[in-house]
């Protein structure tokens, strides 16, 4: 079963111009291609609109010129243009439909349900509507304020009705302002959680992660069968209570009947929001506790769910950095106050206890409502709480995702032994790195039949590589989302854990692997600072696999050697074609005998006669200026002394300047200007690692250097900042790294062939 990838957009209003070059970005860039755009809130088409958009994007709230003709669709979609659509109006438009969305490549269509603006749903039967897969509406529904601890949105209790009826996987809506999300509840007689986002308004100005207006999902459509969903913690329903109907603004809760196999099973709409209902008025509470504080027929639950801390005026119950709940609740033996991740804040938190019989002594005691300094809060069964292994781990801070968000690596350990002298088999290292790996594979070939099935072999994006040590090993992967859906997939958690005997989302591991704890490695304090270097440049960080090739990459007795590049040999030094090359006319000059010393430090007579060839080269052939530049610092897996000569654009060379000057000032180290007239060679010697670059013109040469000092780390200057810089000035994010440059070997060879015939020429 193939996923349908999804974008949703907040309100667009007069920034059709702003959705239009992002959905082009999104849908061209790596996490593309995309089937289908939906735009929840008001929007305005330009009259004169010449769609380029290149998916299918849907119009959620469209509201036409009073003037301009409605047409007709027999299926309640209209066309406004190229792979331009909106939900047709009826003409009561406190109405709500629900539609077949067909999308090209997909056999299944999505179900979507869209909500006019001030819903009214008098009208509405008790019958149980089908589930879909993505509600649209322009308001929220209540209930839902309580769960994002937002109380400023438009809420609708015949929104919240809707909701109940159709039971989506997704339900979307506009935002005034911020972005929110909240975690996955359940609704009942659902196989799938819901989670609710709230968009921000579309801004010209690129989005923070709190006003963040377009949001990616993955969804194998109902109507295809997929397998039910779960999450590691889901919240109850937010639009539902036990308590028996409560009167609200002078409207009485609606009853619903959610059980098609017993009548026992009533729910009601909790009209208050956190004002009345989820604090018990007008409901029984005697009546109600046989209901809610049965516990749950799995003796393994041992969790308690506490809601309504955000009641407490002072704040300091909703912080998750208060011990409050934890003293007051210690006489009942909690070992443990959890509170969502990555919040300062939080309405709810969960009690866990040592056994199920603590958890239940506890909340019959307090009949499932406990106060606190006068805040009165509710009790329940957690949903779902499996936790008996994780408490065999020690009770110590591990990191978190959010604690390590640039970090592509995972470290783990092996299950307890019983006998800890008993010697570790050296491939169970080797066997968790296949099982991850292959934890990658399935879930990029899902739905692809064995014959298309990609593997790490031909994706390195599925790559994980293994470093172990002696008692534990790390996991390097390809990114941090690879490393971090591998993880949520074998754990069921993004912030890791104890590895399933049956994880939701993977295949079965092998019994001896089953209890290894999996953790996240924080990435290095400076890798933040990198990645905010690289957004400042208009590029993204590309990860890719270790190299394998531990002989030297520039030896040309190497019998790896990538001879057809090789451009011209000489007596001390040849000329060749890079592998990821900038510019057809990109060469590099090595010297013949293998050395780690700087180019400057050597014999230059033979090499700088090469470089003056190709001035004229890129000049005359090109009608280009020369960047010449070398990095001669010790690298991982050894140096071979090289030169860099690439041709660049005559109009560039001002922005390229000021781009590699302040690049060098962001990265930690000083690029200066040579001013003087003296030559490179009398300023290093042969011990000195350093970066040296120079512009060549028609009328003059612009040269910089750094020589690195003791104090600072070797580091200093990244690997790949001179292509970095190339890349920011000429707006090729692609080319900051040479492994995305890479060429089939043909057409290497075919490159390598055109630059031999043009500037083999001057050499002669």
């Amino acid at each position: 079963m193939s996923k349908v990838k999804i974008l949703l957009v907040g309100s667009v209003g007069e920034n059709f111009n702003v959705l239009s070059k992002k959905v082009n970005s999104l849908n061209s860039s790596k996490a593309g291609p995309f089937d289908v755009c939906f735009c929840v809130g008001p929007i305005q088409v330009p009259k004169d609109l010449d769609s380029d958009l290149p998916l299918p994007v849907y119009l959620q709230d469209y509201q036409p010129d009073k003037d301009a003709a409605q047409e007709k669709s027999s299926n309640g979609i209209v066309s406004l243009g190229k792979n331009l659509w909106t939900f047709q109006r009826t003409n009561d438009s406190k109405s709500f439909e629900s539609y077949d969305v067909k999308l090209s490549n997909h056999s299944h269509p999505l179900i979507v349900a869209s909500c006019s603006r001030h819903i009214r749903s008098d009208d509405l039967s008790n019958k149980d509507q089908p589930q879909c897969d993505i509600l649209l509406s322009s308001d929220w529904p209540q209930g839902m304020e309580d769960v994002v601890n937002v109380d400023t949105e438009p809420l609708s209790f015949d929104l919240a009705q809707v909701a109940l009826l159709h039971r989506p996987r997704y339900h979307v809506a506009p935002s005034t302002k911020f972005y929110h999300a909240s975690p996955p509840y359940n609704f009942p007689s659902s196989t799938h959680v819901c989670r609710f986002l709230a968009l921000a308004p579309v801004i010209q100005e690129k989005p923070s992660k709190t006003t963040k207006f377009v949001h990616a999902i993955g969804l194998v459509p109902l109507k295809a069968n997929p397998p039910p969903t779960t999450a590691p913690s889901t919240l109850p329903c937010p639009f539902i209570s036990t308590t028996s109907p409560v009167i609200t603004n002078n409207k009485a809760s609606t009853k619903f009947n959610t059980s098609s196999n017993s009548n026992s099973n009533d729910f009601r709409f909790n009209l208050g929001g956190n004002k009345r209902g989820r604090n018990g008025e007008g409901g029984d509470a005697e009546g109600n506790a046989e209901n809610n504080l049965e516990p749950p027929d799995d003796p393994e639950v041992n969790t308690l769910f506490l809601y309504g801390l955000h009641r407490d005026v002072t704040g300091e119950l909703q912080s998750t950095e208060s011990s409050k709940v934890l003293t007051a609740f210690s006489k009942y033996g909690v070992t443990r106050v959890r509170h969502p991740p990555n919040s300062r804040t939080t309405t709810y938190c969960f009690l866990e206890f040592e056994d199920q019989k603590k958890a239940l002594a506890c909340i019959l005691d307090c009949s499932g409502k406990y106060t606190i300094d006068g805040v009165e809060l509710t009790l329940k069964w957690a949903t779902q709480n499996n936790r008996k292994k994780q408490r065999q781990e020690p009770q110590y801070h591990f990191v978190t995702q959010a604690e390590a968000p640039n970090s592509t690596t995972l470290y783990f350990h092996p299950p307890k032994k019983t006998d800890d002298n008993e010697a570790l088999d050296e491939s169970f290292f080797k066997d968790v790195c296949t099982y991850m790996q292959n934890t990658l594979e399935d879930a990029l070939n899902e739905g692809n039949e064995e014959d298309d099935r990609v593997t790490a072999e031909t994706e390195p994006a599925l790559k994980v590589e293994l470093r172990p040590k002696e008692t534990f090993a790390f996991l390097e992967f390809s990114s941090h989302a690879a490393a971090t859906m591998a993880l949520a997939a074998v754990t069921n958690s993004t912030d890791g854990g104890l590895l399933l005997e049956e994880p939701t989302n993977a295949s079965k591991p092998a019994a001896n692997l089953v209890g290894t704890t999996l953790r996240w490695a924080k990435g290095e304090p400076k890798q933040t600072g990198r990645e905010k270097i690289l957004e400042a440049l208009g590029l993204e960080r590309q990860h890719y696999p270790a190299d394998s090739r531990t002989d030297c990459w520039f030896c040309l007795s190497s019998p790896t050697c990538e001879t057809h590049l090789i451009v011209g040999v000489y007596q001390q030094w040849y000329a060749t074609m890079p592998k990821g090359p900038l510019h057809p006319g990109h060469v590099l000059l090595v010297p013949v005998e293998h050395t780690n010393r700087g180019a400057w430090s050597l014999e230059t007579d033979e090499w700088m006669a090469l470089v003056t060839k190709l001035k004229l080269h890129a000049d005359q052939t090109y009608d280009m200026d020369l960047f010449i530049f070398e990095r001669a610092m010790d690298t991982k897996g050894g140096y071979h002394s090289h030169i860099q000569c690439v041709p660049i654009p005559k109009t560039c060379t001002s922005k390229l300047r000021a781009t590699m000057m302040a690049h060098s000032k962001a990265s930690g180290f000083t690029l200066r200007p040579i001013e003087s007239d003296l030559g490179i060679e009398t300023m290093v010697s042969a011990d000195d690692s350093y970066f040296y670059a120079e512009i060549v013109t028609q009328s003059h040469s612009h040269r910089f250097l750094y020589k690195h000092n003791d104090d600072a780390p070797r580091s200093a200057v990244p690997l790949q900042f001179a292509r970095e810089v190339l890349a920011s000035v000429l707006k090729e994010p692609k080319l900051a790294h040479w492994k995305s440059c890479v060429l089939e070997k043909e057409k290497e060879s075919e490159m390598a062939s055109e630059l031999r015939s043009s500037f083999s020429p001057m050499m002669s």
